[in-house]
């Protein structure tokens, strides 16, 4: 059976990765600080992300334990480093060809590029903010209207496109209604991630948006578990009315997000 871990191909996106996950969860969290955290100097990890440096084999037992990845993806990791540094040749096939096997070991069904478009919440966030009248073609106003990192701004814009999501027609980003290169076949994993993000960012909205711009409630009732089904296709139905709704506005100015959580309050017995 294929592992359900997803290798990349790039030991850099280990560290975007990283980084967008940080921001998410203290959205003043800076490079300089994440540079600081991993034991390296700013304008080393600045190089490391342009591609410009790489890292010794010392430096990186340090880096896969600040990145908190597990025994596999810092065998990913090393490996990774060694193809792209290594001065030995055999040393350098030797770990490509251990990085292409665990690659093509666990992504038969989806690509990276759909493993991170569907697990990752901003990707969606920024289909929407392309159809805003005020939008503007730069990376550094997204990053700063999502408050995420510019980098990831940039590689989530490259990811969309080679998944033609997106088209750039001139000066122009367009989004193409084109969502079969993703795939049905989701694991439930990274749905799971989506979810935990977008809770995160509804946690973040408390405190930092008036109640005049969000909606925020719960009702705790007692019910009959035959009636789940019922209800969950209530939900589904009332979550796709209401976005048809304001999506027809003419005169859209923000991008808001629905989340309905719906759940038992009891522990279960096992």
């Amino acid at each position: 059976m294929s592992e359900t871990v997803f290798y990349p191909d790039n030991y850099r996106r280990y560290f975007i990765e990283s980084f967008e996950n940080r921001s998410l969860r203290n959205p003043s969290y800076s490079m300089r600080a994440f540079a600081r955290d991993l034991g390296l100097g700013t304008s080393t990890l600045s190089e490391i992300l342009q591609g410009k440096y790489g890292l010794s084999k010392s430096k990186v037992e340090i880096v896969v334990k600040a990145l908190q990845l597990s025994e596999k993806q810092g065998e990913h990791f090393l490996d990774l480093v060694v193809r792209d540094h290594s001065r030995s040749l055999k040393e350098r096939d030797e770990a490509s060809q251990r990085v292409q096997e665990r690659i093509k070991g666990s992504m038969q069904t989806m690509t990276l590029d759909s493993f991170r478009t569907i697990s990752e919440w901003y990707h969606l966030a920024l289909l929407e903010l392309l159809i805003l009248p005020e939008f503007k073609n730069e990376t550094g106003w997204m990053a700063r209207k999502l408050n995420i990192p510019e980098i990831t701004v940039h590689e989530a814009l490259e990811r969309m496109e080679r998944l033609g999501m997106i088209e750039r027609k001139g000066k122009k980003i367009l989004p193409t209604d084109d969502f079969s290169a993703i795939g049905n076949e989701t694991p439930s994993e990274l749905i799971r991630k989506f979810h935990r993000q977008v809770l995160e960012k509804a946690i973040v909205a408390l405190d930092e948006q008036t109640v005049s711009e969000r909606e925020s409630s719960s009702t705790i009732f007692a019910i009959s578990k035959a009636d789940l089904p019922k209800a969950k296709k209530k939900l589904v139905q009332f979550r796709r009315e209401f976005a048809t709704l304001l999506s027809k506005s003419p005169d859209k100015d923000d991008v808001y997000c629905l989340g309905i959580q719906f759940f038992s309050l009891l522990k279960k017995e096992h």
